[in-house]
């Protein structure tokens, strides 16, 4: 009887952290024969998203670059990937709202069994140690969790 494959979800913003989480991922998908999931999350500031319904128009234009941008990420690290590891299953998720709460959210929906990411992303001054996404996820996910520094 053979393992079942490890699943993994490997969160990206694009910040040289996340790609160190990228690289990781992939060896260990590669060791394991595992699947890899990308995740990336838009975290949208409160005061856009309530007034991104408004008749404004300015706030829908904002959400699409963001949508791009992210998006654009997504590709990147799909692509960096598949390069590593050309056999590879890669999948990729765009989701918005809190980053810490959509990738525990995002592990248990998918039952995945391991989270990568790095240890600070995009906004390294908001913590002195780990970055608050990664703290978070480290408390509140489902499964294991690995930081990559």
């Amino acid at each position: 009887m053979s393992a079942a494959p490890l699943k993994i979800l490997v969160a990206t913003d694009d910040s040289s952290h996340a790609s160190k989480a990228l690289e990781m991922a992939a060896r260990l998908a590669r060791q394991g024969s595992g699947e890899l999931a990308v995740v990336s999350v838009v975290n949208l500031p409160a005061r856009l998203a309530a007034s991104s319904g408004a008749n404004t128009g300015w706030g829908d234009v904002v959400m699409e670059s963001l949508e791009a941008l992210y998006g654009q990420a997504l590709a990147h690290a799909q692509e960096k990937l598949l390069s590593a590891e050309p056999g590879l299953k890669v999948e990729t998720l765009l989701r918005w709202g809190n980053p810490g709460d959509v990738i525990c959210e995002e592990a248990a929906r998918g039952g995945f069994d391991l989270v990568v990411l790095g240890s600070r992303g995009q906004s390294e001054i908001k913590s002195h140690f780990l970055g608050s996404v990664s703290d978070r996820v480290m408390h509140h996910a489902p499964c294991s969790v690995l930081i990559v520094r």
